[in-house]
């Protein structure tokens, strides 16, 4: 069965915080069932800070341990996803649409970036860039989940111009 990444976070992912253009997800329990094949729609970035996850993207294999970051991009087909019983991470999903209107914003070409992740999709972090990376995460949950605050959006939109 295959679904897109737009229907998995609408029926079967309880996000932690969201809005129209960007998702939390950092709890095991918030996945229900990902044995099935997920067209991806949007970008994501997932740190794995404990345990180990294992899955394919276009029939390629990928692992994943603790303190590795993994960012999907959208046209993929992600399948077989197995995480280990004790694996923890945070993940980040943002719309296509958004990751434009933010390159668009601060004027950076993102060709090279997106060229660099294509051939080093796992990035393996230190202990200090793992903190930043959960230091940072939780600013951005925060103001996601306080979206009534004065100039969230613009918050948010800059946070993620920031990184």
């Amino acid at each position: 069965m295959y679904v897109s990444s737009k229907e998995l976070l609408g029926k079967q992912v309880h996000t932690s915080c969201s809005d129209d253009n960007l998702a939390i997800i950092e709890k095991l329990s918030d996945i229900e069932d990902i044995s099935f094949a997920v067209k991806m729609e949007s970008y994501a970035i997932a740190l794995l800070t404990k345990g180990h996850a294992s899955f394919f993207i276009d029939s390629e294999s990928y692992e994943m341990s603790a303190n590795h970051l993994f960012v999907f991009r959208p046209q993929i087909t992600l399948d077989r996803t197995m995480l280990s019983a004790d694996a923890e991470y945070s993940i980040v999903i943002l719309t296509q649409q958004y990751v434009q209107s933010l390159t668009a914003i601060d004027g950076r070409n993102t060709w090279d970036l997106l060229f660099f992740l294509s051939n080093n999709p796992i990035i393996s972090l230190d202990p200090e860039q793992v903190d930043i990376f959960q230091k940072y995460f939780l600013l951005l949950r925060h103001h996601l989940m306080n979206a009534d605050m004065p100039y969230h959006r613009e918050i948010v939109d800059h946070l993620f111009s920031a990184a």
